[in-house]
């Protein structure tokens, strides 16, 4: 059995690079299906057939093989095609199709693949109607698309739901993680860290007014991209104890991750997305990070019991109620970050992708 990986994720060196050059790429895509390649081609015969949000040259590779267009307009017309036509030549019947779920063109050529009997099986990460600059109507083609499928490997059981898999047979992952533990520290001042998107109405704002207006005894590390970032430019120009860190590679983010006093997942989920997406984040604050507090998750609801703080209200309100005299937090609950990394580790969690994907044949 070989798997044909169809995603939208890169090598992660030439992904730094990238990120070096100013392009501005979602980490959490990347991040999560790239793991996933690298750990399943240790114990699997894997291709990855790529079509990078980029028009930058990227080199193939014995594991990726590039599909990378000058403008968009030759990419809409020729991508599908040309992977179609790619996999068409080497696939055979007792192979499977992985694919990234959130792809209108990756769910299109799945879908293709689905009707002719081929095994596809997609990675259910998130509603479509929850991605942003997302249109209802291509929402609606990707679950039409993903929905022919032959099983599906999700991060919730209401996932397997909204694509209309739940008849099918699935494997439920909640996350997966690198076993990588930093080793040097990127700043050596105590600070409170946050990477993501950074818009408004994930919270972002919010963090920082709450921090301005507590003035806690840490410095205000943030990191990602998106409509905040100016904003995120001018404030810390003009206040010392705020850092916009721009978009940061991967093995630096953990370690900003991993040595902050207080990492924070400010985005509020409204209950009608909540129940379809893990932030991929908390994961990573889970297997690096001592002390974490987020808002509420229904899909990791174990975890706030013993391991993650929080939000409750404001995020105001919750550094006041653990800030004392000093402006130093106290009274949070502490993380065991190598106890969640046995559970989110690539390597246990690839294992149990392909022992499901040959239950199939």
């Amino acid at each position: 059995m070989k798997i044909f990986y169809l995603t939208t994720a890169i090598r992660n060196d030439s992904f730094d690079l990238l990120i070096k050059k100013g392009e501005k790429i979602n980490p959490a895509g990347q991040n999560f299906h790239s793991k996933l390649i690298e750990g399943l081609k240790k114990i699997a015969n894997l291709e990855a057939y790529s079509l990078p949000p980029t028009q930058s040259q990227i080199n193939n590779d014995a594991s990726y093989n590039y599909f990378i267009y000058k403008n968009r307009i030759l990419k809409k017309l020729f991508a599908v095609s040309n992977i179609k036509s790619s996999i068409k030549k080497r696939i055979k019947k007792e192979d499977v199709i992985l694919f990234d779920s959130l792809s209108l063109p990756l769910t299109k050529i799945a879908s293709y693949f689905s009707k002719r009997g081929y095994k596809t099986i997609p990675f259910l990460t998130d509603s479509p109607f929850n991605i942003t600059f997302l249109k209802n109507s291509c929402a609606k083609k990707i679950i039409n698309n993903v929905s022919f499928s032959s099983g599906s490997i999700s991060l919730t059981k209401e996932l397997t739901k909204l694509f209309n898999l739940e008849e099918k047979p699935s494997l439920e992952i909640q996350g997966i993680m690198d076993e990588f533990i930093p080793k040097e520290r990127k700043e050596n001042y105590s600070y409170i860290y946050f990477a993501g998107a950074l818009f408004k109405k994930y919270g972002v704002e919010e963090l920082l007014s709450a921090f301005l207006n507590t003035n806690p005894d840490y410095k205000l590390l943030i990191a990602g991209h998106g409509d905040m970032e100016n904003e995120l430019t001018r404030i810390s120009k003009n206040n010392a104890k705020i850092k916009y860190l721009g978009q940061v590679s991967k093995e630096d983010n953990y370690a900003y991750e991993h040595f902050a006093s207080l990492v924070i997942n400010p985005r509020p989920y409204p209950s009608i997305y909540d129940s379809y997406s893990i932030p991929s984040k908390l994961i990573e604050y889970l297997c690096l990070s001592k002390y974490v507090c987020s808002t509420f998750s229904t899909p990791l609801d174990e975890y706030f019991k013993n391991s993650i703080n929080l939000i409750e209200g404001t995020i105001e309100s919750f550094f006041l109620s653990h800030l004392d005299e000093n402006k130093k937090f106290v009274n949070l609950k502490e993380n065991d970050p190598i106890k969640n990394l046995k559970i989110f580790e690539a390597g246990n969690v690839c294992n149990s992708i392909f022992s499901f994907l040959k239950s199939l044949n």
